[in-house]
């Protein structure tokens, strides 16, 4: 069974995440566990970034 999956928000600083990079403000989807590894460059994402960057996946564009 697959972990649910929350919006988190990237911090100021450039993250790798299962070998793709995220940019500052970009949202990621990340278990609760994931997110703690990584706790100090993601915050939960507020509700409006959900549906306007929910489809953004990282990396450049």
């Amino acid at each position: 069974m697959e972990k649910e999956k929350k919006p988190y928000l990237v911090g100021a600083t450039p993250i790798l995440h299962d070998k793709k990079r995220f940019e500052p403000n970009d949202v990621i989807e990340l278990t609760e566990e994931d997110a703690a590894g990584l706790a100090g460059h993601v915050t939960p994402a507020p509700a409006a970034a959900d549906e306007s960057k929910a489809t953004k996946k990282g990396g450049k564009e």
